[in-house]
């Protein structure tokens, strides 16, 4: 894919041109949440980067947003009437060959070529983009047996191979069982398996729910109520010195079509 960008009519951008496009698409989704009632929040890397700098931490080089499950289902409903024609939502049905099951919504006009994807063949969506998690609401009571659901998907993850080769992908099955703990009532949220990482965290949804607002690239967002008791349940003391990364977590190169470059 990099090799025959230039052939392709595409032209180098850098870091920053491309956050401006990955903001361009978060203010996007936004509208869209509001007008739809959607519920959401700026999550990960992007919500300390709010806390911290306001904006952007300055090696990262992605968006991260979370949804609640059933916000997320009813987004699926309606996102191809609403999303802008420049705008693709990355998801398996729309993606055959994308191999995560999390969604991200990228920018039909550029490249964005992520350090493991260097040197191989892509043959899915590569535009610049942001990712798409989601949450459940579970019950005390099942916070028990999650740990143990969890598990049993990394299972499935250690034996991929021989499912893929037996053209089986067991997977969506195990992500649909854990969606079954989900109900909109149950007062605590932990993420759902679509991210295949096992995290065991929880969280409370007091903590979270209702959202509040921080500042993100001179702009206003959705985040966590309580965003700093719910930074520490996930990362410790994020307010620690960080050493600064000498490359972008995950680009290597970032183009965007010529005709939409001006």
């Amino acid at each position: 894919m990099y090799s025959n960008a230039k052939k392709k009519g595409f032209e180098n951008i850098s870091l920053t041109k491309a956050k401006e496009i990955m903001l361009s698409i978060l203010i996007d989704f936004d509208k869209i949440c509001k007008k739809n009632n959607l519920t959401y929040w700026i999550d990960c890397g992007t919500l300390i980067g709010a806390v911290e700098y306001k904006g952007f931490i300055p090696w990262d080089d992605d968006i991260d947003i979370t949804m609640p499950r059933d916000d997320y289902e009813k987004f699926l409903e309606i996102y191809s009437k609403e999303l802008p024609p420049n705008l693709f939502l990355q998801i398996k049905k729309n993606d055959s060959k994308y191999p995560k099951y999390y969604a991200k919504i990228r920018n039909r006009d550029t490249l964005f070529i992520e350090h493991s994807e260097v040197g191989k063949v892509i043959e899915y969506h590569q535009g610049i983009f942001i990712d798409i998690f989601v949450v459940n609401y579970i019950s005390n009571r099942t916070l028990y047996i999650y740990p143990f659901l969890r598990l049993l998907g990394a299972l499935f993850r250690k034996n991929r191979f021989y499912f893929k080769y037996n053209n089986i992908d067991i997977y969506p099955y195990y992500i649909k069982l854990l969606n079954k703990l989900h109900n909109e009532k149950n007062q605590f949220i932990v993420r759902g398996a679509e991210v295949e990482a096992i995290t065991l965290k929880k969280f409370d949804k007091r903590d979270i729910l209702p959202v509040t607002e921080v500042e993100f690239e001179n702009h206003i967002f959705p985040a966590p109520f309580n965003y700093d008791k719910y930074l520490r349940d996930e990362y410790g003391d994020y307010t620690l010195p960080r050493k600064e990364k000498t490359r972008p977590k995950h680009s290597n190169k970032i183009y965007i079509k010529e005709s939409v470059a001006s």
